[in-house]
């Protein structure tokens, strides 16, 4: 029986498989928390996109926030963007602290220069984790905005 036991001592079958079954669930979780983040950073840059693309949009055509919504929506294909809030045409003059300072039209900025036309365009959009963190909220709320000199 003595000898039995010290054979199965120096054994090693089977080794890296038991290796293997206990490291894997942990790899497999770290696998999973990097494609989480990854496809969140990937959809906030799809987000962000659409935005540019809807001021783009402001920045070449007419006022049409209907057109300007079309736009965001259908600039990537990730289907939940959305143009929220919807875009919005304000004056202002631009400042170097606070950004553009809504003014009313037709005047003279601070600065001297004309009062300008502004469109600011938002996109949001969500994305759920495929696991559920600690201390972040499933699905995370994805939102950009971005705001074009018309006139």
């Amino acid at each position: 029986m003595s000898g039995r036991l010290r054979s199965l001592r120096r054994a090693r079958n089977g080794l890296a498989a038991l290796e293997f079954a206990l490291v894997a669930p942990v790899l497999l979780l770290m696998m999973t928390g990097a494609y989480d983040i990854g496809m969140a950073q990937w959809h906030r840059m799809q987000v962000t996109n659409a935005a540019r693309a809807g001021a783009a949009f402001a920045g070449t055509h007419e006022w049409n926030a209907a057109a300007i919504t079309q736009s965001v929506t259908e600039a990537t294909d990730y289907p939940s963007i959305t143009a929220d809030p919807a875009p919005e045409k304000y004056c202002g003059c631009p400042n170097v602290t606070l950004g553009i300072v809504a003014t009313a039209c037709g005047g003279t900025c601070p600065t001297g220069g004309p009062v300008g036309t502004y469109v600011k365009v938002s996109a949001r959009a969500s994305y759920p984790f495929v696991l559920g963190y600690p201390g972040l909220p499933s699905p995370i709320v994805l939102t950009s905005t971005a705001i074009v000199r018309t006139q």
